[in-house]
């Protein structure tokens, strides 16, 4: 059997254009458009075949989507410990986006269920020609663990790769209920899309050489809901597959206030991490006033539904009112005494 360096040689080979040759008379061959071979690398499990894509300021660079690193969860799998992918004949066509992990999408109008349960996939994107082990950057989504995906839309490296200094991977990982339900038991220990993650993670250890990354450099990147995954990578056993390499010393090392006072921040645009609503549900623990209290029950309807994670309609409101706040009556379900109860619902829904 043929190692994966072998593999990636022999199908390199296989899959370059015509070249131009000479005949025994001396007569020469017209010409061809020399024609680069698409991008192929084989790893342990067998090899992927990519596709190219445009940076910002007109290079190149690979793309292998919808790499597996884990089989699909599904059937017998779900609500399971991710398991390895097995090996495959032939080559895996890398060239175009899996679907997204199961999720129901808020944000929009009319609140739709999108995505599969097999979604445990991965985008690599690497500079062209790489002759040097590039660092890695090991990327995961936010969302608050029930929505995103690794789409290249979202999460396209092409600045990075403009700089051909850089490796980036993108990852898919359960989420909502398939990828975090626990039972409190071996039934459904939990935290599925968190142990997806760890598995990426160690795929990445083992394949990224082949793609030009060095293992030892592997930085965990996450936005909300996944900078908070790193940092529960950075703890946790089941990650921990690589050295740590850590600043030692405070974040600033100046006191804010004076450097404040002294101009040494940069300006950026006001808009930058804030929307109309941002905070809403953490405010309320600061903002408790009448008002405010007055407006919440006025609009109970409204507002019930959105902090509890509910849908708006007539008879989830006064279900989550009986439930979630029995002290209430019907006209003033919120009050300064069970106003904490509020928070404590809103706590697992917020990102």
């Amino acid at each position: 059997m043929l190692d994966p360096v072998s593999k990636t040689l022999l199908a390199t080979l296989l899959a370059t254009g015509a070249i131009v040759a000479a005949s025994s008379s001396g007569n020469v061959f017209p010409q061809l458009p020399i024609v680069l071979p698409t991008p192929l690398v084989c790893i342990e499990d067998g090899c992927l075949i990519g596709t190219t894509r445009d940076a910002l300021e007109g290079s190149q660079f690979d793309a292998f989507f919808g790499v597996p690193y884990a089989k699909p969860p599904v059937g017998q799998l779900r609500f399971r410990d991710p398991v390895e992918v097995e090996p495959w004949d032939g080559n895996y066509d890398a060239s175009f986006e899996r679907g997204k992990c199961v999720q129901k999408s808020d944000a929009r109008p009319m609140s739709l269920v999108e995505g599969g349960e097999d979604c445990l996939y991965l985008n690599l994107y690497r500079p062209q020609n790489v002759r040097e082990k590039l660092p890695v950057i090991f990327y995961i989504h936010g969302g608050s663990y029930a929505s995103g995906s690794a789409s290249f839309a979202e999460y396209g490296p092409e600045r990075l790769m403009d700089t051909g200094k850089v490796i980036v991977v993108v990852i898919q990982y359960r989420l909502g209920v398939f990828g975090f339900l626990s039972t409190d038991d071996s039934s459904s220990p939990g935290n599925y899309g968190l142990k997806d993650q760890s598995m990426a993670l160690r795929w990445v250890q083992r394949n990224i050489e082949r793609f030009g990354g060095d293992p030892n450099r592997v930085t965990l990147v996450g936005q909300s809901a996944g900078g908070a995954a790193v940092q529960m990578h950075m703890m946790s056993r089941l990650s921990q597959v690589a050295e740590r390499h850590l600043t030692n010393g405070s974040f600033l090392n100046e006191e804010p206030r004076a450097l404040w006072a002294a101009g040494k921040y940069l300006q950026v645009p006001w808009i930058t991490g804030t929307v109309p609503n941002d905070g809403a549900a953490d405010s309320l623990g600061i903002v408790t006033n009448a008002t405010l209290l007055y407006e919440l029950n006025e609009k109970s309807r409204a507002y019930i539904p959105r902090l509890a994670g509910g849908v708006d309609n007539a008879d989830t409101t006064p279900m989550l009112k009986d439930r979630f706040f029995p002290d209430g009556t019907d006209e003033r379900w919120l009050t300064t005494h069970n106003f904490l109860n509020l928070q404590e619902v809103s706590k697992g829904v917020l990102d």
